[in-house]
């Protein structure tokens, strides 16, 4: 396999763990500073029905010697469906909804099955989970470990699943009360992804 294919490979992999990932920001929600208590945030999740976020992405690829940066909006409507729109430096838009994905970009529009493509599907069920507020469905998943508080929470993740262990070596989920500032997804080969958030203006749509 070339270079270019595998950072494509890598490239499409880290967007729909973001994609899925990133929706963990519930708007509007504010509670004090406390010790952290893996329930109580999971409940917060728990509670989103639409969410958008600004996203600036930078991606750091073994092939490539320079990093990507992109930005756009991201947006999560329960129960299923995420989307997320690159702005910068050109257009691309992903959208999942039950275990169809969209891409569209400027070489038109085409679907795939994500039963087709296990690795992703396994990330993309476990960070579903976290989206639901299950805990006991993140456990099936991964390996994980929460700390900080409330005020400035780390949620790490690290995938049980073979396949998905062999690729992704960890997630880390950072945020502070009921707001996801911060995703790392850092790769088993040394590819980088970092998203840095922010609240997108205007309700989710």
């Amino acid at each position: 396999m070339t270079k270019v294919a595998s950072a494509k490979r890598t490239a499409s992999r880290c967007r729909l763990l973001a994609l899925a990932a990133v929706f963990l920001l519930p708007h509007g929600m504010s509670i004090g500073t406390n010790p952290l208590d893996p329930a109580e945030l999971m409940g917060l999740f728990s509670l989103i029905d639409k969410s958008s976020v600004n996203f600036e992405e930078t991606k750091h690829l073994a092939a490539l010697t320079a990093p990507l940066v992109r930005r756009g909006t991201m947006r999560y409507v329960r129960p299923e469906r995420l989307e997320m729109q690159v702005d910068k430096p050109y257009f691309e838009r992903l959208e999942i909804v039950g275990d169809r994905l969209t891409i569209e970009n400027r070489d038109g529009k085409r679907q795939i099955d994500l039963a087709s493509q296990p690795l992703a599907g396994v990330l993309v069920e476990g960070l579903r989970a976290v989206l639901a507020g299950d805990l006991s469905g993140v456990a099936r998943r991964y390996r994980y470990r929460f700390e900080g508080e409330i005020g400035a929470w780390k949620l790490e993740l690290e995938p049980l699943d073979k396949a998905a262990a062999a690729a992704v070596r960890r997630i880390d989920i950072e945020g502070s009360k009921g707001q996801l500032s911060r995703i790392a997804i850092e790769e088993i080969q040394g590819d980088r992804t970092t998203f840095v958030l922010s609240a997108a203006s205007g309700p989710a749509q």
